[in-house]
């Protein structure tokens, strides 16, 4: 129920933003409307998850401790990172239209740097299989590599009966969903 009605916030907020900011039509494409339910669905259930996992550390359960786990916390804070990006590019707007730009170019650079420092990290020191450490460690290195590399992970898993919580999972699934979906509109050279 929470994670229904957390998409469907992220999904009328979209569409609120896109018609204010475009100052234009809706948007009819299928393909960008079916991304943003599939990147609504996705982020709110990261969201959602990554709230239930923090209840759990507060009741005395380990979160995160799985490589999934810490793809749905990651998903989070680029949630939170892009709500930041947002806010800030509108104070730069506000103060000065020439700050917009520096802003946003740093604000990216750091963002890049931080992702690809905690990639390195839980790939180090908190995957407990070499499948997932290297899989994990080609998010920093090689994001094309990326989704070959967690097949072989989940394969990996899979023959060797590894037991995984389904949080696990679900952050693996939407991580290589969202993959997907970049793929796919760098084909269609479509860019959101």
């Amino acid at each position: 129920m929470m994670w229904m009605a957390a998409t469907a916030l992220l999904i009328s907020a979209a569409i609120s933003f896109d018609r204010w900011a475009r100052n234009g039509p809706p948007v009819q494409d299928p393909f960008a409307i079916g991304t943003l339910v599939l990147i609504a669905i996705g982020v709110s259930g990261a969201l959602c998850a990554v709230v239930c996992g923090l209840t759990w550390r507060l009741q005395g359960r380990a979160f995160p401790t799985e490589p999934g786990q810490w793809l749905l916390l990651e998903i989070a804070l680029l949630v939170l990172g892009l709500v930041i990006w947002v806010a800030g590019s509108f104070v730069m707007l506000w103060i000065n239209d020439d700050l917009i730009e520096p802003f946003q170019l740093v604000w990216g650079v750091l963002v890049a740097i931080t992702f690809a420092c905690t990639y390195i990290y839980v790939g180090w020191k908190r995957c407990d299989t070499r499948a997932w450490q290297i899989a994990v460690l080609s998010i920093a290195a090689m994001p094309v590599l990326a989704p070959v590399l967690f097949l072989w992970a989940v394969i990996k898993d899979f023959r060797n009966q590894n037991v995984r919580h389904w949080t696990h999972w679900f952050g693996i699934t939407v991580f290589l969903v969202f993959i997907a979906i970049i793929v796919v509109a760098i084909l269609r050279d479509e860019y959101f």
